[in-house]
Order: C-alpha cells, then structure tokens, then sequence
C-alpha cells in the first residue's frame, strides 16, 4: 500500500479523532478532519474524560 492510502485510512479512525482530542481541537473540527458523527464523537469524549 502506498503511504497517502495509509494517511488517509488513519485519518478516518477513532484513534485520529483520540488524537486531535489531546490536542485540544474541538468537534466541529474533528467531524470534519474524521468520518465520525457527532454521537460517535461524543461519546469517545465522554470516554476519555473520564479518564483523566
């Protein structure tokens, strides 16, 4: 597989959205840099702030 193949499959996963998360982006713009929706997203959020 080609690395933009691979690039593009790793921004479609939660663990991408994980990512952007710590990074402190906000869910309007991890819907659009990921294909998850709003309660997908949501509810990984609430996941990881649980966490901490």
């Amino acid at each position: 597989m080609n690395d933009n193949y691979k690039d593009n499959r790793y921004k479609e996963t939660k663990e991408y959205a994980q990512e952007l998360f710590t990074k402190g982006v906000c869910m309007g713009e991890v819907m659009k840099k990921t294909r998850l929706t709003e309660d997908e997203i949501a509810h990984m959020r609430e996941k990881l702030d649980k966490e901490e």
